[in-house]
């Protein structure tokens, strides 16, 4: 698979596998954009996964306010 981004129009491209892997060993807090409190969300899964792994979860939630006794960031406007 090409690792050019779906969006031709932006021409952004995936850095190489072993950066990528580099930047996940190095990392102890990953935000997870869209964090559900619902247990079948995938969202949750990925999140209660990364946790077990060790990692600060940053949850990332518009409706939200607290999950797993830390406080949502709430997004208030639309990423570009």
């Amino acid at each position: 698979m090409d690792s050019v981004s779906e969006d031709k129009g932006v021409g952004w491209k995936n850095p190489p596998a072993k950066e990528i892997d580099d930047l996940l060993k190095k990392s102890k807090v990953i935000a997870v954009v869209g964090l559900s409190s619902e247990v079948s969300r995938p969202s949750h899964g990925v999140a209660s996964y990364l946790k077990k792994q060790g990692y600060t979860i940053i949850p990332v939630n518009p409706r939200k306010v607290q999950f797993w006794e830390r406080s949502h960031i709430l997004i208030c406007a639309p990423f570009p």
